[in-house]
């Protein structure tokens, strides 16, 4: 017991635990007193584990009120910058869609340019093509055409320096007078133009009657002499326009029968066909061909000039479609100027009379001028 009683009594009750003092409660105002519940959910950098680990360090990540982290603060210079390279990117990229652009539409352009330059190159080509086939096809189908002669040239060589009647009696009973009319001063030293109808042809009358035309001089003398006919009446087959000077010898031949011989060197057709052809609105379609051929041959002592001119005319032909209907023609002249007589002297006007005082002409007083008499009665 002394030993228990040494030690003193045990006491039984636990010993009281040494806590901290509380500190009254605050509300959280805002202030950096009172960090945000978030940041403290934040990992805190400890030291080192190992003696040689280093020790990390790491910015704290600064968080909005909700929890998201905040952007950084730029600078003036910087947003100014960043606004720059925007406007920069925006500029590049609509460059960038203009050139394409203009690529597109300049490749467009070249395409288009090419794809019309072939067309109408084609069209051109297939137009020639056209006019040759149709050439060939009209060749053709005049070849197949029977040709009956109907008219003949009378011989105009002999009818230069006749007199009137005499050519008139030596044209035959078929040549009618159908009009006689004075010359125009451009013509001296014709003072006279007669026309004559071969009624006796069978010619029918839209391809050309043959006609005879003089010209007379002062003396009614034959000074010259000119026909007119359709091709087809002289016997000549239906062709082509170049063919009929350049192959037939239409101009050569219907002179020779005229009486006067001319040389194939005079009668030469142009090269360009635009000189003698007449095209419709369209520029392509031929409406009418027409050359004149003219020289001078001596024969029977004396000089004449002679003259021919060849018409095609394509009008009906190319309403109704049918080469047959084209018109051709052919006039043929023959001029002796030596042979004609002197040209009289047009008589000169009367002088003007004087008139009398007081207004009067000189004729009795009271009567009227022969003039003035003329116009009256008229």
């Amino acid at each position: 017991m002394a030993k228990h009683a040494a030690h003193g009594p045990r006491d039984t009750k636990p010993a009281a635990t040494e806590s901290a003092p509380h500190a009254p409660y605050r509300p959280d105002d805002g202030s950096s007193e009172y960090p945000d519940a978030f940041e403290g959910l934040e990992p805190v950098d400890s030291g080192p584990m190992l003696f040689d680990e280093e020790t990390v360090y790491t910015q704290p990540v600064s968080v909005g009120s909700h929890g998201k982290p905040k952007k950084p603060q730029l600078s003036p210079v910087m947003r100014k910058s960043r606004r720059t390279r925007r406007i920069l990117i925006a500029i590049t990229v609509l460059l960038v869609v203009l050139i394409g652009a203009l690529c597109y539409f300049g490749y467009r352009l070249l395409v288009e340019s090419g794809s019309l330059a072939s067309q109408q190159a084609q069209e051109q080509q297939g137009s020639q093509d056209v006019d040759a086939m149709s050439q060939e096809a009209s060749n053709a189908q005049d070849t197949t055409i029977t040709v009956t002669k109907t008219a003949r040239v009378p011989e105009l060589d002999m009818l230069l320096g006749m007199a009137y009647d005499d050519a008139v009696a030596e044209l035959g009973s078929d040549a009618v007078v159908t009009s006689e009319r004075d010359a125009d001063e451009a013509d001296r030293p014709i003072m006279t133009m007669v026309t004559l109808t071969i009624t006796g042809s069978s010619t029918e009358s839209r391809s050309g009657i043959p006609t005879v035309y003089l010209g007379l001089d002062s003396e009614r003398k034959v000074i010259e002499a000119g026909f007119s006919a359709s091709t087809s009446s002289l016997g000549f087959a239906p062709s082509s326009f170049s063919d009929a000077v350049t192959s037939d010898g239409v101009i050569e031949n219907a002179m020779a029968e005229a009486g006067v011989a001319i040389d194939s060197a005079d009668v030469v057709l142009p090269e360009d066909r635009s000189t003698y052809a007449t095209y419709a609105d369209d520029g392509k379609t031929v409406v009418k061909e027409r050359c004149a051929f003219s020289g001078t041959v001596s024969q029977n002592s004396m000089d004449i000039e002679w003259s021919a001119v060849l018409m095609y005319d394509y009008t009906t032909s190319n309403a109704t479609g049918n080469i047959a209907s084209t018109i051709r023609l052919i006039y043929l002249y023959l001029d002796a100027p030596s042979l004609a007589a002197p040209v009289p002297e047009s008589e000169p006007e009367p002088a003007e009379e004087p008139q009398a005082e007081g207004g009067q002409d000189a004729g009795s007083e009271g009567e009227a001028a022969p003039g003035e008499a003329q116009n009256q009665a008229a």
